[in-house]
């Protein structure tokens, strides 16, 4: 669920809470990023298609975050 908030998010900004879009971000880019590497660097052979199911959370949740910190006029 976390990168469907986060794309509602990003649609809506920057008319959203920043601070919620950040902490979303990161905790869901820290999620993301340790199941990535537990399943392609520590059990490939048995979880790898779970690493990809958790790829579109690390780049949606990474987006989000560096969005985040974007500076507007």
């Amino acid at each position: 669920m976390t990168p469907l908030y986060l794309s509602i998010l990003i649609l809506m900004h920057p008319r959203v809470n920043i601070a919620t879009m950040r902490v979303t971000g990161l905790v869901g880019a820290l999620i993301g990023f340790w199941n990535v590497v537990v399943n392609f660097l520590m059990c490939p052979a048995i979880l790898w298609w779970n690493g990809i199911l958790h790829i579109p959370l690390v780049v949606t949740s990474g987006y989000a975050l560096i969005l985040s910190y974007a500076m507007y006029p």
